[in-house]
């Protein structure tokens, strides 16, 4: 008996020191009290003529149950018995069905009576939702309200598919053939559990085993889920297996008694039919498919309630109640224990990961399980399950290590192993295996940063704005705001920057936790000389002055004197040691005229300045050059829309933990298909945020794998030509702005659906303010005529009429790459669907993990026929791919297991971990040796190193037009070209576009045709490409041929050849008479 806290918080206890652990004994208790019995509904179809009390009055079975009663009720009086004895056919029906009640009007048989709880708690739910979503519905068209509301309910409710396998957030399965029975004998404890099973005679054993396993899951998770359901109907998804996944055709189990061929297994009479006697392993006899021995429970996690760490028993003194909790957990784990109020009970802990015996070493717990993917509640399924289904033997023999998560492996590429478990930290230590954590170092060092600017751009006291001393930094202005703007700010970066000891992170703070080959520390004395990450992107506002020039360019000059000022003021803080944290500025600092790169307490900060007042400025030009507009649209989404959509997004990640998780998800599975810049980070949080936040008719997902195949659902599904995707986290688009943003969508579409962005998402962030309201916040791409205006807007009724147009999908990504995503998402859903519904059998061993086409990873690889359908590739420079177990084809997603540290306990390293330490080392050529004296002249360190992303930038803006081009930033060995179909087309000659053009005939003709001249756009990428890409493969040559001479009349080809040999023959005497 230990002092024990509640850990973690004020909802980490289960129960108060007050309250019994009445749910735990109700869910195990067989017998109803009264009360419940009262609480139960019952009905019973009236008969003809007959209200429903008449009907029950006038039945022959309740008569003779009346009667029966009556006359035992004197006996059992005076035996002392017999109060709880149902006094009427309808309680009695109550107390001995655990399921709905609906009799026929003799009362003899129950129309509901096959339908087990789990399925009438699910009903219940979706009729409760179905009303709430009709009502919200109405009230939002009388009223206006939500823009979802203003959704017709039709499309939710009829349309779109709720199957099994969409529903819940974690799936977990139940051997069949390794389930131990009760057995009834003095041996229980060794041959199952005595909680369940005593409904086999009647039910069938595979009927009690599915109602057992989700009464006693329910009764351990208590509010950590809301809901458990098996999978013992036709209620999965219909997928055909034939065709990429493989597998034995439909996913789903016919309904007993339906139409169709039923699987071999389901016709067994050991499983549909009662048993008379009961086995140890009553279900081996079933099929010899895996599939089909095994007890899918689907699980709707709370996020909230899941992550509390103590279950408190009840008070000592409540008997049946301690017995129920000790049943439960078992000896060994409702242990007695004191808390802080001084009460000392039976609680169950799950603070320690690895605590659950992991027999064939196949469990890997994640750093961050508990937030993003439902860890203490696997934890749970896992001990419920090896206590109650696979006997409490030795936990050698015990196969609990197959009860986990389907697709919980998903996690290994955005998450390291948990730190200090037998699942151990990797090589990286916590540094390189917490995703989490260091994005929190990374939002404490920003915090820090935001108040070294704010305090040391405030003048002295007294001095006010006109001090002559001014202040330590030097600046004209006050900093009013320091605003986020980087993913890494808002838990959205794959892989987050690590602190860098050559910019001010310190040496021993990554450097000191490595492990070497035989599990012991080492000292890591290496460090990339360049920063791979994109820099920490944040903007600076200042105080609201005259001081600033009423000219845009005087403007910008102003703005970029205003970044030499701030790192000129830096640098004089470091050397005068003025003021608290200069010694936190390492590495250079780089000065342009948009930004200016720092670096900060290990972290490189790329600073800019948002100035409100040249936005008013631009916006009030009467007639704005075309340079005008574009500069505007460039600050306004740099700065505005990309402030306002971070406050978005963070409100989101922050409700949901797990929504994160799945950006991140997204992220990776966009990369690894080549599809890198192609489409926006911002889009992609935006269709997250809409899965999590929109999630009708289902419920907002718990764990990172759910909502990642909800965005793959919604990427792939969604009518992007004839519908917009409205993101409206917090309510802010009212039904008259949903109007009015559909009837412009339409408006910018066209008759023909082909105007527009292809990818037309909006979020409240994405409205222009009015003509009258001075300062615009969008601005439609130039040239685009599609898109509305303010005065020509369909349904623009008003001048001062609002204005909706997408912010961050408005040129990207195009319509090609659109397609191509949608149709990868569609492929990539209905594989994780088969993975789902095998549990991922392919995966177990470590090497199918990288080799097995059935595993999920294959999700995350490209093909080589995938390869084969570009026009050109790139070869990189293998020197330049740090990562190489992100790339498209041969990505690595085994989580190793190293040897055994000197505690005998062994550690795992996932790929996030090995990622995340490559990207800290860098290119070999730049490696650094660190000793005591870093920071030294030539301890330099380069900031946004990223050749091969500025390459494709540099192509792209060059040759856009021709090609379409494609590549992996994780891991980018190559590059892949796609011509455009339309750019060969033969066109007229024109001297204004005559770059990169030839003619289409030889022989250059007055008003001829010209096409693009592919060899020399190639020959121009490769020469781009120099010192980057090492060589070229051409798979589809667009060069122009020449056109074959035409052809000839038969007699006319006769003649000619005649005459080719007369010629010959001369030439040849002639030759003859010449050697003579």
């Amino acid at each position: 008996m230990g002092a024990e806290g509640g850990g973690g918080g004020g909802n980490t206890i289960r129960h108060s020191a007050s309250e019994g652990y009445r749910d735990v004994l109700s869910a195990l208790s067989p017998s109803k009290s009264k009360s419940d019995l009262r609480r139960k509904a019952a009905l019973v179809m009236p008969d003809a003529g007959c209200t429903e009390s008449q009907t029950v009055a006038r039945s022959a079975q309740s008569r003779l149950y009346s009667s029966d009663q009556n006359q035992n009720e004197k006996p059992n009086a005076a035996a002392g018995g017999g109060g709880d004895t149902p006094e009427t056919l309808l309680e009695c029906y109550k107390c001995h069905s655990p399921g709905p009640v609906f009799l026929d009007p003799t009362m003899t048989t129950n129309y509901l009576g096959r339908l087990s709880p789990s399925f009438v708690s699910e009903w219940r739910c979706e009729a409760s939702k179905a009303v709430r979503w009709l009502h919200r519905h109405a009230d939002d068209s009388a009223a206006g309200g939500a823009g979802r509301g203003s959704r017709s309910p039709f499309r939710a409710l009829f349309l779109e598919g709720c199957r099994f396998y969409r529903r819940y957030d974690a799936y977990v399965r139940l051997d069949l053939s390794n389930v131990a029975f009760p057995t009834g004998g003095e041996e229980e404890g060794e041959h199952g559990s005595d909680l369940w099973g005593d409904d086999a005679d009647d039910l069938g054993r595979y009927e009690s085993l599915s109602r057992g396993a989700v009464r006693i899951l329910s009764a351990a998770l208590g509010d950590r889920i809301g809901a458990v359901r098996p999978l013992t109907a036709g209620d999965g998804e219909i997928v055909d297996a034939s065709g990429g996944g493989g597998g034995n055709g439909s996913l789903c189990v016919p309904v007993r008694g339906s139409e169709g061929e039923m699987p071999e297994w389901a016709q067994d009479d050991a499983i549909l039919s009662p048993l008379s006697s009961a086995g140890s392993s009553p279900l081996s006899s079933a099929s010899s498919s895996r599939r089909s021995r095994r007890l899918v429970l689907g699980l709707r996690i709370d996020p909230d309630a899941s992550r509390r760490l103590v279950d408190r028993g009840p008070p000592a003194s409540d008997g049946p109640s301690t017995s129920a909790f000790v049943a439960l957990w078992g000896e060994d784990k409702a242990r007695l224990r004191r808390f802080r109020d001084g009460a000392i009970v039976r609680a169950a802990l799950w603070n320690d990961p690895t605590e659950e015996p992991d027999d064939d070493g196949k469990y890997v717990a994640y750093s961050n399980d508990d937030r993003i993917m439902g860890g203490t509640v696997e934890r749970i399924a896992r001990h419920i399950a090896r206590r109650h289904f696979y006997g409490s033997g030795s936990p050698s023999k015990s196969p609990s290590s197959s009860v986990q998560f389907a697709l919980r492996d998903l996690t290994s590429l955005i998450d390291g192993a948990a730190a200090g478990s037998a699942s151990g930290s990797g090589s990286g230590g916590e540094a390189f295996s917490d995703a989490t954590e260091a994005h929190r170092k990374i939002m404490a060092a920003f915090d820090s940063l935001s108040d070294f600017l704010r305090k040391n751009s405030t003048p002295p006291l007294g001095g006010g704005g006109s001090s002559t001393e001014g202040s330590k930094l030097g600046l004209p202005l006050m900093i009013d705001a320091v605003e986020p703007l980087s993913p890494c700010l808002r838990y959205s970066e794959l892989f987050p920057p690590v602190p860098h000891p050559l910019l001010g992170g310190g040496a021993g703070s990554v450097n000191a936790d490595a492990d070497d080959k035989g599990g012991k520390k080492k000292k890591r004395n290496k460090a990339s000389g360049a920063v791979m990450s994109d820099p920490i992107q944040i903007q600076i506002r200042f105080e609201g002055s005259s001081k600033w020039p009423s000219d845009v360019n005087a403007m910008a000059a102003a703005k970029c004197a205003m970044l030499v000022q701030l790192a000129e003021g830096i640098d004089a803080m470091k050397r005068n040691g003025r003021g608290d944290g200069c010694s936190d500025f390492r590495g250079p600092a780089e000065v342009t005229p948009r930004y200016v790169n720092l670096g900060y307490k290990g972290y490189a900060w790329r600073i800019s300045i948002r100035a409100d007042q040249e936005l008013k400025t631009l916006g009030g030009l009467r007639n704005p050059t075309p340079e005008a507009e574009e500069l505007r649209r460039e600050l306004t989404s740099r700065h505005v829309l990309g402030a306002t959509h971070h406050t978005t997004i963070h409100a989101v990640h922050t409700r949901h933990p797990s929504a994160a998780a799945a950006v991140r998800l997204a992220r990776r599975w966009t990369a690894a298909h080549m599809l890198s810049d192609a489409v926006p980070t911002e889009a992609m949080e935006l269709m997250i945020a809409s899965v999590y936040t929109d999630p009708a008719p289902l419920e907002p997902p718990a764990t990172a794998a759910a909502g990642f195949v909800r965005f793959l659902r919604l990427l792939s599904t969604h009518d992007w030509a004839r519908q917009p995707l409205i993101v409206d986290p917090q309510g802010h688009i009212s039904a008259e702005d949903s109007s009015r943003i559909r009837s412009q969508f339409e408006a910018a579409r066209g008759l023909e659906y082909k105007g527009g962005p292809p990818m037309y998402i909006i979020s409240p962030n994405d409205r222009e303010a009015s003509s009258s309201g001075g300062q615009s916040t969008l601005v439609a791409p130039e040239g685009d005529a599609t898109a509305p205006t303010q005065q020509g807007a369909a349904g623009a009724g008003a001048a001062d009429e609002s204005r909706w147009y997408p912010g961050f999908t408005r040129e990207l990504p195009e319509r090609v790459i659109l397609t191509r995503a949608s149709a990868l998402a569609a492929r990539s859903e209905k594989f994780l669907a088969e993975r789902l519904a095998d549990g991922g059998e392919d995966c177990e061993s470590e090497g199918a993990k990288a080799k097995s086409s059935k595993c999920w990873s294959s999700v995350f690889l490209e093909g080589a026929t995938s390869l084969r359908s570009y026009s050109v590739l790139l070869r990189v420079d293998p020197i330049l791919v740090v990562d190489p177990g992100c790339s498209s084809t041969a990505g690595d997603f085994t989580v190793k297991a190293a040897a055994a540290d000197g505690g005998g306990r062994s550690r795992a390293d996932t790929p996030f971990a090995r990622g995340m330490e490559r990207r800290y080392l860098g290119p070999k050529p730049l490696r650094k040796h660190l000793y005591k004296n870093v920071g030294g002249p030539r301890d330099s360190v380069l900031i946004g190193f990223q050749p091969v992303e500025s390459l494709v930038e540099e192509l792209r803006r060059r040759f856009g037009r021709f090609a379409v081009f494609f590549y992996n930033d994780l891991a980018p060995d190559v590059i892949a070209v796609l011509w455009r179909p339309d750019v060969y087309v033969p066109q007229p000659f024109s001297a204004m576009h005559s770059e990169y053009r030839r003619p289409v005939e030889d022989d250059w003709k007055e008003d001829g045709l010209v096409i693009a001249n592919a060899d020399d756009v190639l020959r121009e990428m490769v020469h781009l490409a120099r010192g980057v890409a090492l060589d070229v493969k051409v798979l589809d040559d667009r060069s122009v041929k020449p056109k074959p001479p035409p052809r000839e009349g038969k007699g006319k080809a006769e003649r000619k050849r005649k005459a080719s040999k007369d010629e010959d023959s001369s030439s040849s005497d002639s030759e003859d008479s010449d050697a003579d």
